[in-house]
């Protein structure tokens, strides 16, 4: 219907648990899509099937502002914890649009524009890096339906990189529909539609390189100990 409730929370042992109604928040129209909180700038991004994107104070649990798109759905969205700009997956067409946490368009990314030769692949899901601005450049992940990641600078949308995870020739990768990174950055975790979680990290990390030496070991000593091939467990890396 689109009407949201605010719950207070309390905590009992190990548990959270919901203490009491606090009050509805009402401004959209039509089913909402996704709910993104931005802890270090205390807003919150709701949208909706309309298209409508509603920025809300969650100190005051009050309407900021508000970006409403025409003849089109919003159905992924996602806050910047170093710059709070606002990122989020629009379809008809396929897009990945940004915004400043004031609402003024800085750019869009058409999901075909850096492969003009594929077809149906569309963005399904997305995710800022909250490296310190300053000395590094952050990047937009957008999971695609291929089962691939695409990677945006946020100063210009110019694409970095685009991979594919790694895992084995015999697993097929869904499309992917979750992503998110830990809070140094080191490591993106996706799930696909098969539900599965993988867990990514650069290739020359000093934990890869120990886990791939690891493997490589057990997998020569399994080898030397039997006559079936031994088996090397799947270290997911991106480069």
């Amino acid at each position: 219907s689109g009407l949201m409730s605010i719950y207070k929370l309390r905590k009992e042992r190990a548990q959270v648990q919901a203490d009491s109604f606090y009050c509805h928040l009402f401004g959209h129209k039509q089913e909402i899509t996704d709910i993104c909180v931005c802890l270090s700038y205390s807003t919150m991004a709701t949208t909706s099937q309309d298209g409508l994107l509603i920025v809300w104070d969650t100190n005051k649990l009050s309407y900021v502002n508000s970006i409403q798109l025409k003849s089109q759905s919003i159905y992924k969205v996602s806050i910047s914890e170093t710059t709070n700009d606002i990122a989020f997956i629009s379809n008809a067409p396929n897009k990945l649009n940004f915004y400043t946490g004031n609402c003024e368009f800085i750019g869009d990314k058409d999901s075909l524009s850096d492969e003009p030769m594929a077809e149906n692949v569309n963005m399904k899901s997305l995710c800022f890096s909250n490296a310190p601005e300053g000395l590094s450049v952050n990047v937009i992940a957008v999971g695609l339906s291929n089962g691939r990641i695409r990677m945006y600078s946020t100063w210009d949308l110019t694409l970095l990189r685009e991979f594919s995870i790694n895992y084995d020739t015999t697993t097929t990768i869904g499309c992917i529909i979750s992503l998110t990174f830990t809070k140094d950055c080191k490591r993106l975790y996706a799930s696909d539609t098969y539900a599965r979680i993988y867990i990514l990290e650069a290739f020359n990390s000093s934990s890869s390189l120990n886990k791939s030496q690891q493997m490589l070991q057990s997998s020569s000593a399994a080898q030397s100990n039997s006559n079936t091939s031994g088996f090397l467990t799947n270290l997911v890396c991106f480069t």
